[in-house]
């Protein structure tokens, strides 16, 4: 999971923690339902302890998910399909995993056909297809699942497999923050710091994020944190920025090691510390953070807190463009356009900054295009 993979960093970091920003939401669980026997609701808790409990016990969860299933147990089947997914106590199985989705759906799961929509949107044991991810969250939003009122605002606030529409996004956005889910709070908020669809406010922003953090939502966390370091709709504090992305590390967000390691990096609010700057990273970049893995290649680069190896660098700024970081391939032009560790070569210097021009990104497609007519002025002074 995320957060173990993360939890390294939170031990070597000597800051106080911030308790209880857990929590059990990703799993499937009853919402309401009435009238189950004790005994099937006394082998669902017990496998709900073991999967959350510190340390987790994936194996004696699935053993008792198995049992409450065995009894009918819809919400048991979808957690059954979760552990298959991320190969959690049994090896990973996408084809498993939607086995137990489909049997949580006939038994009356409505996450469930959540979770077969996001198998659908990414591609899980089933040809890719946002029509189809868009088929089935649709089915679990008409019977009450949040998260599924969420994913379908995302496919709209993303154009994915849809027209871009951030009216119809937000529609959905609040329809599930209203139905309890904090990520969807988390994403009003964004729509509001990057003025998608409603005018760009940034202290509107943050209440949203507020009141997604204050739902355990890591991602809240670490929007407070990032106005909190930027200085958007609050006076810039890097200290509140830092306990609040060590709020958000502690909830599994990956972008927070990022962050942290990037505060130690350059200095701001905290001593330098490079040493802690490369373990956050390397934390980050265990769970295919692409950022990260962009910041260990920089660091490389520039023999800050290790040798300078421009090989390793270069092997950090490929596996970031390879987990879809369009910044890195302007940094690989650059090794190439100096002859760092490579033999020089304007020519695929300018093929990497080219490519980084299809950034989302307007910042990094600024850059790169500012390369390129670097590049191209000293072909032809």
């Amino acid at each position: 999971m995320k957060l173990l993979a993360l939890m390294g960093v939170i031990a070597c970091l000597a800051l106080p923690l911030v308790a209880g920003t857990g929590s059990a939401s990703a799993a499937s669980g009853p919402q309401g339902q009435m009238g189950w026997a004790f005994n099937v609701r006394e082998m669902y808790d017990k496998a709900l302890h073991y999967q959350f409990g510190s340390p987790p016990n994936f194996v004696k969860a699935l053993k008792w998910y198995r049992k409450a299933a065995a009894k009918g147990n819809s919400y048991s089947m979808t957690n059954i399909g979760m552990l298959y997914g991320a190969g959690l106590g049994v090896p990973q199985s996408y084809a498993k995993a939607l086995q137990w989705y489909r049997m949580g759906v006939a038994a009356g799961d409505p996450m469930a056909g959540n979770m077969i929509g996001l198998a659908y949107q990414n591609g899980q044991g089933v040809p890719q297809s946002y029509a189809k991810a868009m088929q089935w969250f649709h089915e679990a939003a008409a019977k009450g699942d949040n998260h599924a009122m969420n994913n379908i605002g995302m496919l709209y606030d993303g154009g994915l497999g849809v027209p871009r529409n951030y009216a119809k996004a937000l529609a959905w956005y609040r329809k599930s923050s209203l139905a309890g889910d904090p990520r969807a709070t988390n994403n009003i908020g964004t729509m509001y710091s990057a003025g998608d669809g409603v005018p760009r406010n940034y202290a509107t922003a943050l209440q949203w994020y507020r009141k997604a953090a204050a739902a355990h939502a890591a991602g809240g966390m670490y929007n407070v944190g990032l106005a909190y370091q930027t200085g958007h709709g609050v006076a810039q504090n890097y200290n509140k920025a830092l306990k609040w992305y060590m709020r958000a590390l502690h909830g599994g967000n990956a972008l927070a090691a990022v962050s942290i390691g990037e505060l130690y990096e350059d200095g701001d609010g905290v001593t330098k510390n490079y040493a802690i700057s490369l373990r956050c990273f390397r934390a980050a970049a265990a769970v295919r953070n692409s950022r990260a893995m962009m910041d260990l290649g920089i660091l490389y680069d520039s023999g800050q807190g290790v040798a300078r190896n421009y090989a390793k660098a270069m092997s950090w700024y490929r596996k970031a463009v390879a987990a879809g970081n369009f910044g890195a391939m302007i940094n690989i032009g650059v090794l190439y356009h100096h002859g760092s560790g490579v033999a020089r070569n304007d020519a695929k210097a300018m093929q990497w900054f080219r490519r980084a021009t299809r950034s989302p990104d307007p910042e990094v497609r600024r850059v790169a295009e500012r390369a390129i007519r670097g590049l191209q002025a000293k072909r032809h002074p």
